[in-house]
C-alpha cells in the first residue's frame, strides 16, 4: 500500500514538473522579432460602466464621445469627453417596417447622420432634425463591415464567387446602390478564410487600410480602392495558418487559426494595430503591461514604435480610437479614456 502511494506521489511530481516545463516553454516561445517599445505608456484617466449591449464608436469631438449599439443603431449614447455626464437618445428609425439584423454602422457627416444596415443592405440619411430624407437598398447581399466615405458614398464588404470560389469583396457604392470601385484581398490559401480582416477609412487622408487577422500584413488603398502599398507588420508571419475541412457541399475551418493582428485604428497619419504576438524582447508574462499597440506610418507602412495599453481589470478590449492625446477604449461593458504621450 505504501509502495503504491509512493509511486502515485512520484507520478504526480513528474506530471507537475513536465507541465511546468511545457508551460514555460510555451510562454518563452520565440517569435523571431523585436519591438521598439516606448518607455512611455498609456495612463488611465477615467472609466464608466455601460449596459450589456455591444457598443461601437460613432464619433468623437472635443466635447463628446458618441456611441451606438451594433444591433440597435437607433439607440445612441453621448458621453462627455471626461466621462462625467451621459445622455441617451434615439434616432427615429425604429418601426414595424424597419429591421436592423446583423452589424450596423452609424456616422455623422456634416449636418447628416448616416446609418448603414448590414443585415438588410440599406442606407439611411437623416438631417439635423432627425427626419429620414433618404432610404436606399445598397446591395442584394448582406454586408458585415462598412464605412461611410461621404454623404453619398460608402465602402462595404460582402462576398462574390470567382472561378467557383467564395471570395471577400470590398466595394464602394453610392446612395443609388451603383458600384463605383472594388478591391478583392489577395488570396493565399482558399481565398476566403485566409483573407479575413478588418478595414477602416480615414477621412483626413482619404485612405482605407485593410488589416489581415491571420497574416502579418495590411494594405493601404485610396478612396477609389486602388492599392497604394502593401505593408508587412514587424512579426514573422507571412502566411495565414489556415486548416480547412472540405466536404461535398462546403469548405470550413477545421480549427480556429492563430490571430496575428486583432484590431486597429487610424489617426494622426499613423496606423495603430493591436498585435496578438509577443516579441522576443518582451517578458514572458507581466500583468502590468497589458495589450501591445504597434504604430506604423500611414504614408509608407513603415514601423515606428510600440506602447502598452494597460489592462482594465479582466475586461477584453473590443474597439479603440485615438483622438488628439487620448485613447478611447471600449470593453464588454465599460468605456475608458487613457492619456497617451507623443510617440
Amino acid at each position: 500500500m505504501i509502495r503504491k502511494l509512493l509511486l502515485m506521489l512520484c507520478f504526480g511530481i513528474v506530471s507537475v514538473t513536465l507541465l511546468y516545463i511545457y508551460s514555460n516553454k510555451s510562454a518563452n516561445k520565440k517569435n523571431g522579432f523585436n519591438r521598439s517599445i516606448s518607455k512611455k505608456t498609456a495612463i488611465l484617466e477615467n472609466t464608466i460602466l455601460l449596459d450589456n449591449d455591444l457598443y461601437s464608436i460613432a464619433d468623437i469631438d472635443p466635447k463628446f464621445i458618441t456611441l451606438y449599439k451594433f444591433r440597435k443603431p437607433y439607440d445612441l449614447l453621448k458621453v462627455t469627453i471626461d466621462l462625467a455626464h451621459r445622455q441617451y437618445y434615439q434616432l427615429p428609425l425604429r418601426s414595424k417596417n424597419e429591421q436592423f439584423p446583423g452589424l450596423n454602422t452609424v456616422a455623422f457627416i456634416k449636418d447628416s447622420t448616416i446609418v448603414l444596415s448590414g443585415g438588410t443592405s440599406t442606407a439611411y440619411q437623416l438631417t439635423s432634425g432627425y427626419s429620414v430624407t433618404k432610404r436606399k437598398k445598397l446591395d442584394s447581399l448582406v454586408f458585415n463591415q462598412s464605412e461611410v466615405v461621404n454623404s453619398d458614398s460608402f465602402i462595404l464588404m460582402s462576398e462574390v464567387q470567382l472561378g467557383g470560389t467564395k471570395r471577400r469583396k470590398i466595394k464602394k457604392l453610392n446612395f443609388r446602390g451603383n458600384e463605383l470601385n472594388y478591391y478583392i484581398p489577395e488570396k493565399q490559401i482558399d481565398g476566403y478564410f485566409c483573407t479575413d480582416g478588418l478595414f477602416k477609412y480615414d477621412s483626413k487622408s482619404r485612405k482605407l487600410v485593410y488589416m489581415f487577422y491571420y497574416r502579418g500584413s495590411f494594405v493601404c488603398l485610396n478612396s477609389n480602392l486602388k492599392v497604394l502599398y502593401k505593408a508587412k507588420t514587424i512579426d514573422t508571419i507571412t502566411l495565414a495558418k489556415i486548416q480547412l475541412k472540405i466536404s461535398d457541399s462546403s469548405i470550413t475551418q477545421s480549427t480556429p487559426p492563430p490571430i496575428v493582428n486583432k484590431r486597429f485604428c487610424i489617426a494622426d497619419n499613423s496606423v495603430y494595430i493591436q498585435s496578438a504576438l509577443k516579441a522576443d524582447n518582451e517578458p514572458s508574462s507581466n500583468p502590468n503591461h497589458g495589450a501591445i499597440i504597434d504604430i506604423y506610418n500611414l504614408q509608407s507602412g513603415k514601423y515606428k514604435s510600440s506602447f502598452y495599453l494597460p489592462y482594465l481589470e479582466r475586461q477584453k478590449l473590443t474597439e479603440f480610437r485615438i483622438y488628439e492625446h487620448s485613447l478611447i477604449a471600449l470593453y464588454a461593458n465599460k468605456l475608458a479614456v487613457f492619456k497617451i504621450p507623443d510617440f
